[in-house]
């Protein structure tokens, strides 16, 4: 009699779990530590921040011994959507996306969440089936705004290269518009594609520098990420314009050599290493939570490097330079 029960017990707990994997119910989360199978969803291998970050994750997730495979989205959401659903499929313990707002992936997000795999975010913001999201987009672009408006002295002209196809740019564009909402500073905004991004500043900067000539004004240029302030750098030696102040994010190698020239005004930077390396000492904690966690967001440590203290800030990051 107890041998019958305890084989009926067995029929129904496995009726149950079928059941619920047929409704689309989550499956219970892995709550084992030790090894770990991870599925990572790349924005685009031109993207250096996110890259950085996900490079580092990586390398922490090898180190322990984890199954790590990736995929590059190429900036385009369906093949984003499709890697998703390649992992649900391999059934995944955890699946990391980047850069992509998470509601634009809701199709592969949804095949995550009724499989039972949590979902995290580098710079795309939590959404239903999306828990984590380490958020560099606000935050990133507070200093630089400040800064900018500071050298205008409230009064001159902008151009703005921005990308609406990622939220970390969305969001620094947020802050960057409450900053400048009580000057008179006039914008002109442009978008930039990816891939494409450096070549898109330095054309879009050459195009607006014909209708903005030296000694007309305070002028600068504002990129959402690094590579459209590179092209409008490159944009301005050519021209032989100095008068033009250009601001940065993401505080890339690039970036920190430019603001030791003094090309650059400005960049934020975030250590990606570290920021990395934290989402891999999370990995355990995220696959135990599961799919249905409370959302939350992570926010990096953010740094302000400019020429006056470009030197000291080299000193705490000597590998900010690569």
């Amino acid at each position: 009699m107890r041998r019958r029960m305890k084989i009926g017990s067995a029929i129904a707990i496995a009726v149950m779990t079928a059941t619920m994997a047929a409704c689309g119910g989550a499956v219970p989360a892995k709550t084992g530590g030790g090894s770990y199978t991870v599925g990572v969803v790349r924005f685009a291998s031109s993207d250096p921040a996110s890259e950085s970050i996900l490079n580092a994750y990586v390398d922490y997730a090898e180190k322990k011994g984890w199954s790590v495979s990736s995929v590059d989205s190429q900036g385009a959401p369906d093949k984003a959507i499709g890697g998703i659903g390649n992992y649900v499929q391999k059934k995944v313990d955890l699946i990391v996306i980047a850069v992509f707002p998470s509601d634009t992936l809701a199709a592969g997000v949804r095949q995550a969440k009724g499989a039972g795999i949590p979902v995290v975010s580098v710079g795309g913001g939590t959404a239903e089936g999306v828990q984590v999201s380490l958020d560099f987009g606000r935050s990133n672009a507070k200093d630089t705004s400040k800064l900018l408006t500071g050298d205008l002295g409230g009064e001159g002209d902008v151009l703005l290269l921005g990308y609406k196809s990622g939220l970390p740019c969305v969001g620094r564009e947020q802050e960057f518009d409450d900053q400048l909402g009580a000057t008179s500073i006039h914008v002109t905004r442009k978008e930039v594609p990816i891939p494409g991004q450096v070549e898109a500043g330095a054309e879009f900067t050459r195009a607006w520098l014909i209708t903005h000539p030296a000694g007309k004004g305070k002028l600068a240029v504002w990129g959402c990420f690094g590579d459209p302030a590179r092209g409008a750098i490159s944009a301005l030696q050519a021209a032989g314009r100095k008068d033009v102040l250009v601001y940065g994010h993401d505080g890339t190698p690039a970036a920190i050599e430019a603001v030791r020239r003094g090309d650059l005004r400005a960049t934020s930077y975030f250590d990606p290493t570290a920021e990395g390396a934290r989402l891999g000492e999370l990995t355990p904690e995220f696959v135990k939570d599961g799919s249905d966690a409370e959302p939350r967001d992570l926010a990096p440590t953010m740094y302000l490097v400019t020429p006056e203290n470009v030197t000291e800030f080299l000193k705490k990051f000597p590998n900010a330079l690569g």
